[in-house]
């Protein structure tokens, strides 16, 4: 099952199933402005976001939604509610990735679809590490942005410098357990909601 989250530049007007209640980590987060192009009328600005669910489980992707576009799904209320799985928005980006958003879906895992030298950046990495209930960050890459701040290395699919093109699969459970492998090392680690 899925549900539209955003679109066109448009977001979610009412609370999906669970959601609603206002979200008391608005406070504080402001709109973004860029002194470039006006990143709100961009195309990733009007990505295509989803909830996934599949029995207990719900996963939210939302592309490359930009960062007042996602702020707009949770605040002053939280429109999404809870997630296991949240796929970090903009391969990473601190144009994306609210802190509002990711405190409101209070994500079990998160997987950031990162390059070396694309996305990664270390300010979302910190906030992701400090989001209420996650248990695991994945990365696709090594993030030469954050080098300090990277996850350990059984959570990197490629590490530091590598050409391999590794993977990062998750398997899902109706009863919300999920499993995360990680490719380069075949290891798995399985979440129970």
């Amino acid at each position: 099952m899925r549900a539209w989250v955003s679109s066109a530049r448009e977001t979610l007007k009412t609370a999906l199933k669970g959601a609603g209640t206002p979200n008391p980590a608005c406070a504080g987060v402001e709109r973004k402005t860029w002194t470039r192009a006006d990143e709100d009328n961009s195309e990733n600005s009007a990505s295509v976001g989803i909830l996934l669910t599949y029995g207990a489980f719900r996963m939210l992707d939302l592309g490359d939604l930009t960062w007042n576009r996602e702020m707009q799904a949770v605040c002053p209320n939280d429109l999404i509610g809870p997630v296991d799985l949240f796929m970090a928005s903009h391969h990473g980006v601190d144009l994306s990735n609210n802190p509002a958003l990711v405190h409101a879906v209070r994500p079990r895992v998160a997987v950031m679809n990162n390059g070396t030298r694309k996305g990664g950046a270390a300010s979302v990495i910190t906030m992701l590490k400090a989001a209420p209930r996650l248990q695991a960050l994945y990365q696709s890459h090594w993030s030469t942005y954050a080098a300090a701040d990277n996850p350990p290395d059984a959570c990197i699919a490629n590490l530091q410098d590598s050409t391999d093109g590794n993977w990062i699969r998750i398997s899902a459970d109706a009863n919300g357990t999920m499993t995360v492998t990680n490719g380069r090392t075949g290891e798995s680690a399985t979440y129970k909601r």
